[in-house]
């Protein structure tokens, strides 16, 4: 880097003290040097300024605006059984080779056969890859329940249950599913349960930060209570999926 010097003036004071003459010559406004955008450690390392990484608001499919995860995985990732955090994908722990995740842009959202028994359902949910090249899928979508123009989530996110399961590679037009575990709203003290009108399901593919959209029919129900939605999700698997994959 070139550095410049600004507003450099000399000024020369000549004084006369009995015969001799002494001159002396000051120079005084020698300019500062602009530090270049790095910072200097005590030790003299040098490191690169940073700045803090953003998080993408996404819109998602009914209009709504909501805010991506972080990759934390005791936030987003979840063992067995546990709750992932809101508004987030699991993060894809085995995902491995060239093949390319699966993101919400290239991804559809339809439901499959439903199962219904002892105040529970089961609805399986099918991912279809609507584009122009393989990718992969591995883990547990995130879900929760929205209601209102925009998107509002209701209660809790859906927990995690079982292992992550083997990557999927689906090819351009293939499904992958999973299913969907639900506990009617009417098991619940009513107190407790918070019953609300919804509109559907938020989800989220895995280790993805935008959303899809998937309406549930007029006049659904559930619980806002944060600490017990009454939702459950399984690993994704190939295939246009069954209920029982809720149970294996």
């Amino acid at each position: 880097m070139n550095i410049k010097n600004i507003g450099r003036k000399d000024m020369v004071r000549t004084l006369v003290v009995g015969a001799g003459v002494l001159v002396a010559v000051a120079v005084v406004g020698c300019g500062s040097q602009s530090p270049s955008a790095q910072n200097t450690s005590g030790s003299g390392t040098q490191t690169a300024g940073a700045s803090a990484p953003t998080t993408p608001n996404t819109s998602t499919s009914d209009g709504s605006t909501s805010s991506g995860a972080s990759g934390n995985p005791a936030a987003s990732n979840g063992s067995s059984g546990s709750s992932g955090s809101s508004g987030s994908g699991a993060v894809a722990a085995s995902h491995t080779g060239s093949i390319p995740e699966c993101k919400a842009n290239t991804l559809a959202l339809s439901f499959g056969g439903a199962d219904a028994g002892m105040s529970q359902q089961y609805q399986v949910l099918r991912f279809t890859n609507t584009g122009k090249q393989t990718c992969a899928i591995v883990g547990w979508p995130g879900v929760s329940y929205v209601t209102g123009d925009n998107g509002q989530q209701v209660g809790a996110p859906a927990v995690r249950n079982g292992k992550i399961g083997a990557q999927v590679n689906l090819a351009p037009g293939a499904v992958a599913s999973t299913v969907i575990h639900s506990v009617d709203t009417g098991v619940y003290d009513p107190a407790a349960c918070q019953v609300t009108s919804v509109r559907g399901y938020r989800v989220y593919a895995p280790d993805d930060t935008a959303s899809k959209f998937i309406a549930l029919p007029a006049g659904a129900q559930a619980c806002a209570n944060p600490g017990d939605t009454g939702l459950g999700v399984v690993t994704i698997r190939p295939g246009l999926g069954n209920t029982q994959q809720y149970q294996s």
